[in-house]
Parts: C-alpha cells; sequence; structure tokens
C-alpha cells in the first residue's frame, strides 16, 4: 500500500512536466496577424516590453495620428483585447489539466466492537482508465489551442478593422463640419442682407422669415455635426484604450482620395474562404467533436475504473491488504447515448462550417457590390455635381455682377454647391468604409454591418465569454 502513492504521485510530475509551451500560442498569433497587417501585437505580461509597447503608443500620439497609427495604438494599448488574450492562457491551461491523472482517493473506515477494540478498513484507489485517456484529452486540448488561436487573432483583426472605420468616419464628420460652417456663414449673411433689406422696406416680411429660417436651420445642422465629431472621437479614445492627458491627439484631418485603381475582384470569394479565421476555428472544433466521438464509441458505456490496494485491521490487532478494483459493467447503458450526443455535435459543426463559408461567399460579394457603387457615386459627384455646382455659382455671380440675379440667389447657389461638397465628403468616407470592411473578409473575419457595434466589446471578442468550441 505503501508504495502505490509514490508510484502515482510520480506520474503526476511527469505530467505537469509535460504542461505546455509558456508562449501559449501567441506567436502564432503574431505570425497570422503580421501576415494580414502591418501593425504589430503585444501581449502584456509584466515584461520590460511592456514599457517599449507603452513608449510606442505615446511616440505615436505625440504626432498627428493617421490610420495606421490608430491601429498600432489600438492593438498595442486596447485592454479589452489584451483580455482577450486570456483565452490562449485558459486553452493552455486546459491542454495541461488534459495531461493530468485524476488524484487518487483515500478512504477509511472505523467500526467500534461492543466488547471493545476498533476494526480500521482502509484503501486507496485510481481511475486507471485515466492513463489511456490522457493521450487522448491532450490530443483534444492541442486541437482546441489551434481553434482559440484562430479565434484571437480574429479579435485582432476586428479591432483593427473598427478602428479604421472609426478613423474614416471622423475624419468624415470633421470635413463635413468645416463645410457645415460654411454654410452657417453664407446663411448668416443672407439673413443679414435680409434685415437690412427689410429695414429699408424693399422686402416682405415673409422673405425675412424665410432667411432666418436659413440660418436657424444652418445653425442646428452645425451643432450635430460638432456633437457627431465629439461622438466619434470618444468612440476612438475607447477603442484606442486612451484616458487623461492621452486624449489630446490630433487626427489628419481629411480622408485620403481614392485609389486611382480598384483591387482585382476576381477570386475574391476563394481568398475569403481561404483566409478565413472564422472557418479556421470552426475546422478546429469539428477536429475536436470527431475526437470526442472517437473516445466515445469505444469508451462509452465506460465511466470510473478503479484500481488500488486495501487494507483491513481486525480487532485483535492484525492487518490485511490486497488489491481492489471497481469495474462498471455494461448491462443496461451501452455507451449509446454518448455515442448520438458525440455524432450530433460532429455533425452539428460540420453543418454550422457549411453555413459559415455559405455567408462568408455572400458577404464577400456584398462587399464588393458595395465598395464599386461606392466608388461610382465619389466619381459621380467629383466629375458631375461638383463641377455643376461650380459652374452654377460661377455662373450666377456673373449675373448678380449685371444686376440681373439677387443676392439671395448667389447665396443660395453657393450653398448649394456647399451642400454637395458634404455630399461628396461623405461619399468618399462610405468608400473607405466600404473598402475597410472588404478588407476585414479578406483577412479573414466577417465585419458586421456598416451600423457596426463595438468588436471590442462585442461577445465574440469577450475573453470570458467567447466560444471556445471545447
Amino acid at each position: 500500500m505503501k508504495s502505490a502513492v509514490p508510484w502515482l504521485v510520480t506520474i503526476s510530475m511527469v505530467m505537469v512536466g509535460c504542461g505546455g509551451n509558456r508562449d501559449q500560442g501567441f506567436t502564432d498569433v503574431q505570425k497570422t496577424v503580421g501576415e494580414r497587417t502591418t501593425a504589430k501585437i503585444h501581449w502584456d505580461q509584466g515584461s520590460d516590453e511592456d514599457q517599449e509597447s507603452a513608449a510606442a503608443v505615446r511616440q505615436l500620439l505625440s504626432q498627428e495620428v493617421s490610420v495606421d497609427a490608430a491601429v498600432q495604438i489600438a492593438l498595442l494599448n486596447n485592454r479589452t483585447l489584451q483580455a482577450v488574450y486570456q483565452e490562449l492562457g485558459v486553452a493552455q491551461a486546459d491542454l495541461v489539466r488534459a495531461g493530468l491523472l485524476r488524484n487518487p482517493v483515500f478512504d477509511v473506515s472505523a467500526k467500534f466492537a461492543r466488547g471493545g477494540g476498533v476494526r480500521l478498513e482502509m484503501s486507496i484507489v485510481e481511475d486507471f482508465l485515466d492513463l489511456f485517456f490522457i493521450p487522448m484529452r491532450k490530443r483534444l486540448a492541442e486541437t482546441a489551442i489551434e481553434g482559440a488561436k484562430a479565434r484571437v487573432a480574429g479579435a485582432v483583426i476586428d479591432l483593427a478593422s473598427e478602428v479604421r472605420v472609426a478613423v474614416y468616419r471622423l475624419q468624415t464628420a470633421t470635413q463635413a463640419l468645416e463645410l457645415r460652417r460654411m454654410v452657417v456663414q453664407a446663411a448668416s449673411a443672407a439673413y443679414d442682407l435680409s434685415q437690412r433689406l427689410r429695414a429699408a422696406g424693399n422686402i416682405p416680411k415673409l422673405d425675412l422669415l424665410e432667411q432666418r429660417g436659413f440660418f436657424e436651420q444652418a445653425k442646428m445642422q452645425l451643432g450635430m455635426a460638432e456633437i457627431e465629431v465629439v461622438e466619434l472621437r470618444e468612440r476612438l479614445n475607447s477603442l484606442m484604450g486612451l484616458w487623461g492627458e492621452q486624449i489630446q491627439w490630433t487626427i489628419a484631418p481629411r480622408l485620403p482620395d481614392m485609389a486611382s485603381e480598384e483591387m482585382a475582384v476576381d477570386g475574391l470569394e476563394r481568398r475569403a474562404i481561404e483566409r478565413s479565421l472564422d472557418l479556421a476555428a470552426s475546422r478546429a472544433e469539428i477536429a475536436v467533436n470527431a475526437q470526442r466521438l472517437g473516445i466515445a464509441r469505444p469508451f462509452g458505456a465506460v465511466g470510473n475504473a478503479d484500481l488500488g490496494v486495501a487494507a483491513e485491521k481486525e480487532i485483535d490487532g492484525t492487518w490485511a491488504a490486497g488489491p481492489t478494483a471497481s469495474i462498471p459493467l455494461p448491462v443496461f447503458n451501452f455507451g449509446q447515448g454518448a455515442v448520438a450526443e458525440a455524432r450530433a455535435e460532429l455533425r452539428r459543426s460540420q453543418e454550422l462550417y457549411a453555413a459559415q463559408a455559405i455567408e462568408i461567399r455572400s458577404r464577400v460579394r456584398t462587399a464588393r457590390t458595395r465598395l464599386l457603387a461606392s466608388r461610382a457615386r465619389v466619381d459621380y459627384l467629383r466629375h458631375v455635381m461638383l463641377p455643376l455646382r461650380q459652374a452654377a455659382v460661377e455662373e450666377t455671380q456673373l449675373q448678380y455682377n449685371g444686376m440681373l440675379a439677387s443676392p439671395f440667389r448667389l447665396i443660395q447657389t453657393k450653398q448649394n454647391e456647399i451642400e454637395t461638397g458634404v455630399d461628396y465628403v461623405e461619399a468618399l468616407g462610405g468608400y473607405w468604409i466600404a473598402l475597410a470592411m472588404l478588407n476585414q473578409l479578406l483577412d479573414g473575419r466577417v465585419p458586421m454591418d456598416p451600423g457596426i457595434d463595438s468588436a471590442a466589446t462585442s461577445p465574440r471578442m469577450m475573453g470570458g465569454q467567447m466560444d471556445r468550441g471545447h
């Protein structure tokens, strides 16, 4: 009986030694992300590199923040993303746990005789089938780690894409705000002029009220545009993990022009499927369920099968010791329930995989159509509407100079030109957002719809709530 415990402890120590990689798969995540973006990622774990990461964030914030700089700041500084990295640690812990034997069970009982004396019964048992399950459990855990790495890499891609969209929205709103101020200035000039003309008795009161209405409407739209800029800026503060003095950053205020040539649209579906991190995670889940089915078939009817040593002390003080075993007999339960459940889980994961692939293909086609439509709208506004509005302003100016057009007509024509400028800026921002969402698909993640909620706080990105698939 004495030799059983050291033997079990030795096996457990060996299994602990096989625990796992200290890296916990983060290097593989870095490699996956590096194949899809130029930004770097870092997992804060109390090392000197943490200080280097913080210094890099400070350096980026000291300059005008571009789209790429905002993405880099977020990937280094977003605390929710740091929490997501802990899923790798959880998966690694599952691997360690899978390689350990269950603790042996020690039983003791005492029976007191009426005439005196004590009968002691002691036993120590271990589930010996656990030895055979360890390699299977470890394979399951190793496969599950692959799924965790795909999900964590996907969370990084989600955050990078959302930051890009947030920057484009802020730049769009900032440019539109500048134009709204110009509209207010034009409306104010028209209102001032109408007040003077009304005082001189040259226009009716209705014209004055109409010009005031235009002015008040323009001021209201300006106020809404100012609030939108503040809200979008705060959204970026949240995504980049900034607070305190860090929020005094400046952003590149203008959207970039469209690329002269659009990306090739051939083969986009195939590329999205091949690079999909969602499908990679689903493949890992299918593999896990397949292995579980393989375990359920031969062992579904077997629970614990204990083997150990028992000793008994008689009332007269003599000891008796010997082996003990406990093995379930498959009389009623042949494991058919466990096998059926494992088979159903496998089929379900396979069907979900196929559904995901279909959705990805559909989303790629939709994103491609949206991108091409956005580009066409920008081109139309730039080459048709803006020149048309500019020509109208020039012609009205000539007529005004010749006293053939009223000053109100000239001001209104200029306002129309500015409003078309707002449309152009919003269309250009929509183009860059559409491109970012298509690239997110091609980088391996299905984006949310344009009315994006935060990927950084959504359930699929939160470490404690992410589907780990095992």
